[in-house]
């Protein structure tokens, strides 16, 4: 009876188990957060910095300090960045071929296409090596808009983007290479497009130093004002999957004082951002769409999810 009672007990532990590790094993890669970072460059190709270019255009440069008068007599010193010679002599030699074919492109296409492509450029010149992702600079803009900076990370460095210098770049170089009009609604989240906007409802550019205008940067605090919610998301609360399924690439997840971008790539949707607000903190990790804004979600208040683009679902299945 001992014997029978012991072969019971030790085959009941054995099929828990059994059952405990089926179960880890099936939930495993459902709460796998994120994805193996890979080079993300491949409809616009990346080569390597020339040793040229690596002497000219890496993190360390620092910036000349400046003094700005501005209306209401109103002055500013700091630091301000040199992006726009980065745009002229690395990203337009790069980038200018390949407009023809991103012309044919649906917006929500060649924005993607010019998201990653922005994305990977600041990585390899400016990507901190700890962190291969970071290349955030405070007050960092494409065409150089922003006031001269006194302080915050990086303030006085040369080149780099902050939140809404990233997530602006794609649709900067949508109207500067003449691939989306700035009157178009689908352009306001560029410097361009976002003057359009101002212009035509009468409104003020506010997000400069002191409540000046910043020559239409779009700041953070204008990404929330402009384009069409798609949803919005409680704090602390998942996103529902049915807003989830509206995603697509080009659309902005926007919360007071940070803003970051989703993309396709791959065949799935991820966020992508300048900063370390909701990526991981080392960086070799894609954060996939729906886990990215429940994170967002958990930091921020009041986040929507905005677009500007037409809608055109998911790339891959067109």
């Amino acid at each position: 009876m001992r014997f029978a009672y012991i072969l019971t007990r030790s085959l009941l532990l054995f099929t828990l188990s059994l059952c405990l590790f089926l179960s880890c094993a099936t939930l495993q890669p459902a709460m796998k957060p994120s994805a193996e970072y890979q080079s993300l460059s491949g409809t616009i190709p990346i080569p390597p910095p020339t040793r040229e270019q690596r002497e000219v255009f890496h993190r360390d440069v620092k910036s000349g300090q400046v003094t700005l008068r501005k209306g209401e007599g109103k002055v500013f010193s700091g630091y301000v960045t040199d992006n726009r010679a980065f745009l002229e002599q690395v990203i337009t030699p790069l980038l200018a071929p390949h407009v023809q074919e991103l012309s044919t492109q649906h917006p929500a296409e060649m924005i993607n296409t010019l998201t990653l492509f922005g994305f990977e450029i600041y990585r390899v010149y400016f990507g901190e090596p700890s962190h291969t992702w970071e290349f955030y600079r405070w007050g960092g803009d494409l065409f150089d808009l922003d006031d001269p900076q006194e302080r915050g990370y990086r303030h006085d460095d040369k080149y780099g983007l902050d939140c809404s210098g990233f997530i602006s770049l794609p649709y900067d170089l949508a109207v500067h290479f003449g691939l989306l009009d700035a009157k178009d609604a689908a352009a306001v989240f560029s410097s361009r497009g976002f003057e359009q906007h101002c212009r035509k409802l009468g409104s003020a550019d506010r997000g400069g130093r002191g409540g000046t205008s910043n020559r239409y940067r779009v700041d953070s605090i204008d990404v929330s004002k402009l384009g069409r919610v798609l949803f919005s998301v409680k704090k602390g609360q998942p996103p529902n999957r049915e807003d989830l399924e509206k995603l697509q690439a080009g659309d902005l997840v926007s919360g007071p004082g940070h803003v970051g971008i989703i993309v396709e790539a791959r065949g799935e949707l991820y966020y992508l951002e300048s900063g370390r607000d909701v990526i991981p903190p080392k960086g070799t990790f894609l954060v996939p769409a729906a886990v990215a804004i429940e994170t967002f979600a958990d930091h921020y208040s009041n986040l929507t999810v905005r677009r500007s683009l037409p809608d055109y679902g998911r790339i891959g299945k067109q």
